[in-house]
C-alpha cells in the first residue's frame, strides 16, 4: 500500500534539501570556529587610519546547509563596538555562494551578495549603497592565504563602477585554540 505522502510530486528544491548539504558547502569550512583578528583599515591613498582587535566565530546551521558567522570589533579596552553576523549558503541554481549580511545598527546596505572559490581562495562580489553617501558601491573581497590555523581577507572598493579600486580594509585571522 503506497502512502498519501508518498504519491506527492515534492518540488525539486524540496527534493535537494532532503538530500542534505550539497558538496560546495565544504568550501567554507575554513572559516568554521573562533578566530582572533586584527584589521586594518586604509584610507583612499591607501594609508592605514585604523587599526582594530575583532573576533570572528563561524558554525554550520540548518543541518551544514548553511554557515552563520559574527564578526565583533573591538575598543583597545575590549568593548565591543561594532559587530556583523553573515548567513552563507551554497545555491545549486546559480552555482555561486549566496549571502546576507547586516551590522547591528546600522543600515542594511548590501544589495548583491555573492562568492565562488577560486583556486583556493573565496573571492566575493558585493553590491551596495555607501551609508554616508547614500552612492552605489561595489566590493570585491578575498580570503587567502587559508590554513587550519589563519587566513587573510581584504575588501577592495570602487565607487565608479569598477575603473578604480581600493584596499578599504585587511584582516589576519588567527585561530583560538580551545580551552583545555
Amino acid at each position: 500500500m503506497t502512502s498519501e505522502s508518498s504519491r506527492v510530486q515534492l518540488p525539486p528544491s524540496v527534493t535537494r534539501y532532503l538530500e542534505g548539504p550539497p558538496p560546495q558547502t565544504r568550501e567554507f569550512a575554513f572559516l568554521v570556529g573562533e578566530w582572533a583578528t586584527k584589521s586594518r583599515r586604509y584610507a583612499p591613498d591607501g594609508k592605514t587610519i585604523a587599526e582594530i582587535a575583532g573576533t570572528w566565530r563561524a558554525a554550520y546551521i540548518c543541518g551544514g546547509r548553511m554557515l552563520q558567522d559574527e564578526y565583533v570589533l573591538q575598543l583597545p579596552d575590549g568593548r565591543e563596538m561594532a559587530s556583523f553576523v553573515t548567513l552563507r549558503s551554497w545555491c545549486p541554481d546559480t552555482q555561486q555562494w549566496e549571502m546576507a549580511t547586516l551590522a547591528s545598527h546600522a543600515p542594511a546596505g548590501v544589495t548583491s551578495f555573492t562568492g565562488r572559490l577560486v583556486g583556493g581562495e573565496m573571492h566575493l562580489q558585493i553590491a551596495a549603497i555607501d551609508p554616508a553617501t547614500r552612492a552605489p558601491v561595489m566590493a570585491r573581497v578575498r580570503f587567502f592565504n587559508i590554513s587550519d590555523n589563519g587566513f587573510e581577507w581584504e575588501q577592495l572598493l570602487t565607487h565608479d563602477g569598477g575603473v578604480t579600486w581600493t584596499t578599504a580594509v585587511s584582516i589576519v585571522a588567527t585561530r583560538k585554540l580551545e580551552a583545555r
